[in-house]
């Protein structure tokens, strides 16, 4: 019996392993985000590109590398899904965000998430940002956090993570 119960296991085995294989994909997330910003619901669609848009409302769905300043143009609402922002090294920005008068620029992130605006870092006490966000519209902070870590008084003469002009508003809404 012992040996009848061994070859029905083997068998098993074998069928089970001579099998085709079934192949599965995954699908990509579909469809929209949403969230509250500034007590207002914003449904945010996928953003899948390289660089950023210049108004609109998206979510990440992967890390993005800046190789130049972003203006904003209008309003861009900007859900970091648990991504990161950040410049390129070695590139020289000014201003890694500039938001001009009547712009408006919003960077949310949910709650526990982990997405974050990161400053690039100088080479050589070469600054190559003098604030990470030039501030003459309004710029929304809900939730995300900006990490400045890498401007310094040794590598940017008066850095800063902010530089909010006359007539600019920051809102800090957590992050």
């Amino acid at each position: 019996m012992k040996k009848l119960i061994c070859i029905m296991l083997v068998l098993l085995l074998l069928c089970g392993c001579s099998a085709p294989a079934q192949e599965t994909t995954a699908e990509p997330t579909v469809g929209a985000v949403t969230a509250t910003v500034g007590g207002a619901q914003v449904e945010f669609q996928p953003w899948e590109q390289d660089g950023l848009p210049e108004s609109g409302d998206y979510y990440l769905t992967k890390d993005v590398e800046l190789t130049e300043a972003v203006t904003v143009s209008g309003q861009l609402r900007l859900h970091l899904n648990g991504h990161t922002l950040k410049g390129a090294e070695e590139t020289y920005f000014g201003y890694l965000f500039t938001i001009p008068a009547g712009g408006e620029l919003a960077l949310c992130e949910s709650e526990g998430g982990t997405g974050a605006v990161i400053s690039p870092r100088a080479f050589s006490a070469c600054p190559y940002v003098k604030s990470m966000f030039l501030v003459e519209g309004t710029l929304t902070i809900a939730g995300a956090a900006v990490d400045g870590s890498a401007i310094s008084l040794e590598n940017v003469a008066n850095g800063a993570c902010f530089c909010v002009g006359d007539g600019g508003i920051l809102n800090m809404e957590g992050g």
